[in-house]
């Protein structure tokens, strides 16, 4: 796994917690929770399953638009969904683990470089 694509990744799926955080996020909670960066709304929030699929809704839209694989989005996107179900906060070694288990993924601009 490259650098890069250990890089990209990670913003990829802060990028996804951020937004969706903010989606998971009511009116009574937002001064409560003022001071939590908004990739980490969801480790104080409670998370019903029934709402992960509306909080994630478009999340995926810039990094395919940037060039990320359908592949790789999908495992960011399993990645995310199971941090947001279980409250657990982004860890950049479970990340690295997650992406070791799928399969290799090359980003388009490290192909071109070749």
């Amino acid at each position: 796994m490259t650098a890069t694509l250990m890089g990209v990744s990670e913003l990829a799926v802060l990028r996804t917690l951020e937004r969706a955080g903010r989606r998971l996020l009511g009116r009574p909670d937002r001064s409560r929770l003022n001071d939590v960066p908004p990739w980490e709304l969801h480790t104080h929030l409670p998370v019903n399953p029934d709402k992960v699929d509306r909080a994630m809704t478009g999340v995926w839209e810039l990094p395919r638009a940037a060039g990320l694989p359908d592949a790789l989005i999908a495992s960011l996107d399993g990645y995310a969904r199971t941090l947001l179900l279980t409250g657990r906060p982004f860890d950049r070694d479970d990340l690295r683990s997650c992406l070791a288990r799928t399969p290799q993924h090359r980003l388009p601009w490290e192909a071109r470089s070749e």
